[in-house]
């Protein structure tokens, strides 16, 4: 079992940050890996609880550099990791920077990172990312950070970055370094790095993720007079319950299982799934599988025709996705 070391950070600040109303993401949102010399530092994001969401406001950047300074987005020969998330509507960012040192050991199998977190830097390439009007725009405080620790290749960092103490929230990265892949003709396959946090708990059915990444979403009229649309959506949502928002047609909650309300509405095959509202056949291709295992499974959906997204600059005439844990996150909240 990995062993798991908590970094706690600072409270309050969260309520400064975009909070939706409406809708519950799911607990992850997002994760990655970037190339740094020597090492890949692995990070998840997860909202914890997913109720309230996030409104959609905040802008996640992963910036590679050295420990003096960002020459730019590439992380060739870099260091160092630096974390940003923006909220452009009220000109708030905040952050970290991580340092990652290679110890060399006797054996390859047991090599050794040296980690050092400190608050984020402003370099040239956040001057970028911010804009001209830099000025304008405020630092929300750093979390408290530990010494610098020495680790062992997949051991996970728990790093809380904002605590809300009026709705129990709080957003918290989990880090780990890994070895990086071989390359050339001996090339690994890419590691993907997930970590569940809380109390573990008996497997059931309905844990069962549905995944979308990149999706593809193309809408079909019965009618040939009406012509086909294809909207693209960025990002990615994973959870028991994935939602779409289709413009026009308010949100639409997807499950592998029969949930109360929910009725049987298309399918899941491998990298796509179809499903019908209102007599509209939607397609949706996705940049990975979307359900585990190979078989074609039944996917079961329930309408909020009335539904929109409400957090702001919101684009309605565009596919929003997201996920949940639990229905009860979706349904009859306001």
């Amino acid at each position: 079992m990995k062993r798991t070391t908590r970094i706690v950070g600072m409270t309050g600040a969260l309520a400064a940050i975009a909070i939706g109303h409406a809708a519950a993401q799911t607990a992850r949102v997002e994760g990655g890996v970037r190339s740094l010399t020597g090492v890949d530092f692995y990070w998840e994001t997860r909202l914890v609880p997913p109720v309230p969401p996030l409104d959609g406001a905040l802008q996640m950047l992963t910036l590679c550099g050295t420990w003096t300074g960002a020459p730019g987005p590439s992380c060739s020969g870099a260091d160092t990791v630096h974390r940003v998330m923006v909220d452009r509507s009220r000109k708030l960012y905040f952050g970290y920077d991580a340092r990652v040192t290679v110890i060399k050991t006797e054996s390859d199998a047991d090599t050794r990172y040296s980690i050092t977190f400190r608050p984020l830097s402003y370099t040239a390439e956040l001057q970028r990312v911010l804009g001209p009007d830099v000025k304008t725009w405020t630092l929300l405080p750093a979390p408290r950070f530990p010494a610098p620790r020495v680790v062992r290749g997949g051991e996970v960092l728990e790093l809380t970055l904002l605590t809300n103490s009026t709705w129990g929230q709080q957003i918290s990265e989990y880090v780990t370094l890994q070895e990086p892949r071989r390359q050339g003709f001996d090339l690994e396959p890419p590691r993907e790095f997930a970590f569940a946090s809380g109390a573990p708990r008996d497997f059931s059915a309905a844990d069962v993720e549905l995944r979308l990444q990149e999706p593809r979403v193309t809408r079909t009229y019965p009618s040939a007079d009406i012509p086909t649309v294809t909207f693209k959506s960025r990002g990615e949502a994973a959870g028991p319950i994935l939602w779409m928002y289709l413009p026009g047609r308010g949100r639409v909650l997807l499950s592998l299982t029969p949930r109360n309300g929910f009725r049987r509405a298309g399918e899941v095959r491998g990298s796509t799934l179809r499903f019908v509202v209102d007599g509209q056949t939607y397609d949706v291709v996705s940049t990975s599988r979307i359900a585990p295992a190979t078989a074609a499974f039944n996917l079961y959906a329930l309408q909020q025709p009335e539904w929109k997204p409400t957090y702001a600059n919101a684009n309605l005439d565009t596919v929003h996705i997201g996920s949940a844990d639990r229905l009860e996150y979706l349904v009859g909240r306001e």
